[in-house]
C-alpha cells in the first residue's frame, strides 16, 4: 500500500504550521507579496517568510537561513519522530532532503564580507552551513539518525524526488523510518538567475491564465516522518523521468511530463480514473503551462486540477514538499476540499480542456479509500517527478 506518512511540517509565507496554512489555503487568503531587487534595479515580487526560528545553541554552527526554516518544519513534527524511533536501531532511520541551493544565502553575506574587507566571518563553515549535505546532516544530527543521509538537488523536482528515494530505503528494507521532504531559502543567485531567463512576473503569479507572464519565487519547506506503519496518509508511489529536451525549456508535447504522471500510476498501482485531483507544477510561464495541461490532459483528463503557486510561490527545491504536503491538508480534510486554483479567471483558449478546482472549495469525489492525488514537480534539464498520494485510516496523529 506504499509507505505511511504518520506526520508532517511545514513553513512557508502562507503560514508556520499545518494548521495556519491549512486556514489560509481553505479560506483562499493569498500571502501578502514582499519585494527583492534584481541586478538591473528592478524589483520583484517574492514570497518571504516572515517568522523563522532562531538554532539552539548547540547547533549554532548548522545556522542559516535554509537550516533554520527546515528547523521550523522539524520543531512540528519532532516528538512523532521520537516516538517512531524509540527502540529502533538509530542506522535504521534515514534522512533523504531536496534543496537546490541548500544554505546558499550564508556563503552570499559571507562573500560579501570577504569583498568588503578581505576575511570571511568568522563562524562561517561551508560544510554546516552551505553544503547540500549539510541540510540533512542538521536534521539527523537534532534527532539522532544514523542510517542514510544525503541530499537530491534536482532543480524543482528536489524535495519530489527525495521523497521518492525515502520511499526507496523504507520498500528495500534499509530504514524503518525516513524524515524526507525539501526546504530552500530565497537568495539572491536564484532570484536572479530566473530573473535573467526573463520568467519572473512583476505581479501575483496567474497559472493556466492567457495573462500568464511569469512566476514569482518562494521560500520554505516541508517535513515527513516517513514509516512501514499504518497511517492517516499513504505516498502510494511515484513516476520519474529525464526528457533531457532542452537545458531550461520543457518539452513543448509534455512528453516528459507525461511520461512521469504514466510511470507513477503504474508505480502506485492506480488507474487513472482513480485519480481525483492533480497538483500542478502550474507555474505560470508561458512554456510550462502549456506543455502541463497537454500531459494531464492526455493521462488524467477528468480529474480535478489546481496550482499551489499562488499561495506558496514557487519554492523551488521545496516546491514538491510543500505542494505534497498541500495534498496531504487536503487529504486530511473532511468533507475533503481541494486546494482551489486561483487566477484572474481568463483561461489561456490554447489549453486542452481540463476541470479546474476553482474557489469556494470544492470537494473531491466521495469514493470511499478508491481515490488518490498526484502531485507534479517538474525541473530544468527535463527532470521530472510525479507522486501519488492516498488516504489512510483516521486523522493526523
Amino acid at each position: 500500500m506504499g509507505c505511511g506518512i504518520a506526520d508532517f511540517g511545514m513553513l512557508c509565507a502562507l503560514g508556520t504550521s499545518v494548521s495556519s496554512c491549512a486556514t489560509a489555503l481553505f479560506s483562499e487568503r493569498l500571502p501578502q507579496l514582499s519585494h527583492r531587487t534584481v541586478v538591473g534595479g528592478r524589483r520583484v515580487p517574492v514570497f518571504e517568510v516572515s517568522d523563522i526560528p532562531t538554532l539552539p545553541m548547540a547547533f549554532g554552527n548548522y545556522d542559516c537561513r535554509n537550516n533554520r526554516l527546515a528547523f521550523g518544519c522539524y520543531r512540528q513534527i519532532e516528538h512523532t519522530v521520537a516516538r517512531y524511533i524509540k527502540g529502533i536501531d538509530a542506522k535504521r532511520v534515514g534522512v533523504v532532503l531536496g534543496s537546490s541551493t541548500s544554505g546558499l544565502d550564508a556563503s552570499e553575506a559571507a562573500f560579501q564580507l570577504q569583498k568588503r574587507t578581505g576575511a570571511y566571518p568568522e563562524k562561517y563553515s561551508f560544510h554546516t552551513q552551505h553544503a547540500m549535505g549539510s541540510l540533512p546532516r542538521f536534521i539527523a544530527a537534532l534527532c539522532g539518525a544514523k542510517g542514510p543521509v544525503y541530499t537530491i538537488s534536482t532543480a524543482c523536482s528536489s524535495a519530489a524526488k527525495a521523497m521518492m528515494s525515502a520511499k526507496g530505503l523504507i520498500d528495500a528494507n534499509i530504514c524503518d523510518v525516513v524524515i524526507t521532504g525539501g526546504v530552500d531559502a530565497l537568495c539572491d543567485l536564484t532570484v536572479n538567475g530566473f530573473a535573467a531567463l526573463g520568467q519572473l512576473s512583476d505581479s501575483r503569479t496567474n497559472p493556466l491564465s492567457i495573462n500568464r507572464c511569469g512566476l514569482n519565487i518562494g521560500e520554505g519547506g516541508a517535513l515527513f516522518v516517513l514509516t512501514k506503519e499504518e497511517s492517516p496518509i499513504y505516498l502510494l508511489g511515484g513516476g520519474e523521468s529525464m526528457d533531457a529536451y532542452h537545458m531550461s525549456a520543457p518539452h513543448p508535447e509534455g512528453v516528459g511530463a507525461a511520461l512521469a504522471m504514466t510511470r507513477a500510476l503504474e508505480n502506485a498501482g492506480v488507474s487513472p480514473e482513480s485519480v481525483a485531483y492533480v497538483n500542478l507544477h502550474g507555474t505560470a510561464t508561458k512554456a510550462n503551462d502549456a506543455m502541463e495541461i497537454k500531459a494531464v490532459h492526455r493521462v488524467t483528463p477528468h480529474a480535478k486540477v489546481s496550482s499551489s503557486k499562488p499561495f506558496l510561490g514557487h519554492c523551488l527545491g521545496a516546491a514538491g514538499a510543500l505542494e505534497t504536503a498541500v495534498c496531504c491538508i487536503s487529504l486530511c480534510d473532511n468533507p475533503g476540499r481541494l486546494p482551489a486554483h486561483i487566477f484572474d479567471g481568463e483561461l489561456d483558449p490554447d489549453l486542452p480542456p481540463v476541470p479546474l478546482a476553482l474557489p469556494q472549495n470544492v470537494e473531491r469525489p466521495q469514493n470511499g479509500e478508491d481515490y488518490c492525488y498526484l502531485c507534479n514537480s517538474f525541473a530544468f534539464g527535463g527532470n521530472n517527478c510525479t507522486l501519488v498520494l492516498g488516504p489512510g485510516k483516521g486523522g493526523l496523529r
